[in-house]
């Protein structure tokens, strides 16, 4: 089993290889959206993209041709798109537990008729916030749109007693419905090569957040070799049953690196690591911190190490205000995106590392992420040291 499982990888390695080589001629790698860390927005690029794309007056001048194409994949109706117009991030009011907030994307026609999207393309549910949307307008077609087409948790819809009723919203995902909609805008802008290619890289990226980045032609090689003996079905089914055990190695390789670089620089570790579990991730302490009621913390806030996050955590959520005062403000000198809660100061996502997939976990192993991990360290004590020296009897 050892052998035809190690044929496999040698045969899959080799296929991943020539994809390599043709993915570099093509210039497939090169995509404007990632180069401009697309993937780390949610409202202030996807859903103005895609807000751009269905609006009928949008810069495309296609007309109403992509919110057309929309509809008619949802089955929506009835719905003017010639009247219709998108927009992005609307303002519906102060917002309280039953209304206002502002609302990802909203089409509207000459009817007053609405179709309501919010983009949870990485954040996680606000409180009442599907509900709050269903109440501006409860005969609108409300959309929630993941990656993956989940379900929106009790957070949003307000949970079962004072929440939304059944059927009042619909899931809809990026990885089946955005992506069988998009190519189907793109034959639509075949005429206008700028256009067309955009939407080319748009719908690249997209395969990429969605774990389907390889090709089809690669995909089908890969299974033509599993497939092409009893041997090779073997040998592939035997390296799945370990799939979950490898992570766990490239983890256990993680715990060991962290703990070299805590001892390197005078930090204590504390590893909670778990691929299973939410809110689990490694933080690190020094006198001066700990002093401070303070540890830097790296911390997923999904299962399967997804959603990192990272900047200072309260030690005791009692000794609070024996933090530095001025340590937010530092933090969002440094960083973007800046937001606290009530065990983290300040805290923002690490958009390079933010979700942990199979390019992750090979820096993983090689040591890429330690040494990015080793400068962030670095930053972060030197806001500490900054937010002290800044105390008013400092």
């Amino acid at each position: 089993m050892e052998t035809e499982a190690a044929r496999l990888i040698d045969y899959a390695s080799r296929i991943s290889r020539h994809h390599m080589e043709i993915a570099n001629l093509t210039g497939e790698l090169f995509n404007i959206f990632s180069i401009l860390r697309m993937e780390s927005s949610e409202v202030g690029t996807h859903s103005r993209l895609l807000a751009e794309l269905l609006n009928p007056n949008g810069c495309h001048n296609l007309g109403d041709i992509f919110l057309k194409l929309f509809v008619e994949q949802l089955h929506i109706e009835p719905f003017d798109t010639k009247s219709a117009n998108a927009r992005a991030e609307v303002y519906i009011g102060r917002k309280t537990n039953e209304s206002g907030g502002r609302l990802d994307i909203l089409i509207t026609d000459s009817a007053s008729r609405k179709i309501v999207i919010e983009n949870k393309i990485y954040a996680g549910d606000q409180e009442n916030q599907l509900l709050r949307y269903w109440n501006y307008d409860k005969k609108a077609h409300l959309f929630y749109l993941t990656l993956h087409g989940d379900e929106p948790s009790e957070t949003s819809t307000g949970g079962p007693i004072v929440g939304l009723p059944e059927k009042s919203y619909t899931c809809l995902s990026y990885d089946r419905d955005i992506l069988s909609w998009l190519p189907k805008c793109r034959n639509e802008a075949a005429q206008l090569p700028i256009l067309r290619e955009t939407l080319t890289q748009y719908i690249n990226l997209l395969k990429t957040l969605t774990d389907q980045n390889l090709t089809t032609k690669m995909n089908n090689a890969l299974l033509d070799t599993v497939l092409n003996s009893r041997e090779n079905l073997e040998g592939f089914f035997a390296l799945t049953n370990v799939q979950d055990a490898l992570y766990l190695r490239i983890l256990d390789k993680l715990e060991v690196d962290l703990k070299t670089l805590a001892e390197k620089h005078n930090l204590a570790l504390e590893y909670t690591l778990d691929r299973h579990s939410r809110w689990t991730g490694f933080f690190f302490r020094n006198d001066q911190l700990t002093q401070r009621n303070l540890k830097l913390g790296f911390e997923f806030q999904e299962k399967w190490t997804q959603n990192l996050e990272f900047g200072f955590q309260y030690v005791d959520l009692s000794l609070k205000h024996i933090a530095p005062s001025s340590l937010k403000s530092a933090f969002e000198d440094r960083f973007t995106a800046v937001q606290a809660s009530d065990w983290w100061p300040c805290y923002t996502f690490w958009q390079e590392w933010r979700y942990w997939n199979h390019p992750q976990y090979k820096d993983l192993y090689f040591g890429t992420f330690v040494k990015s991990l080793e400068e962030k360290l670095a930053e972060l004590i030197q806001i500490f040291s900054r937010a002290v020296s800044e105390e008013p009897n400092a």
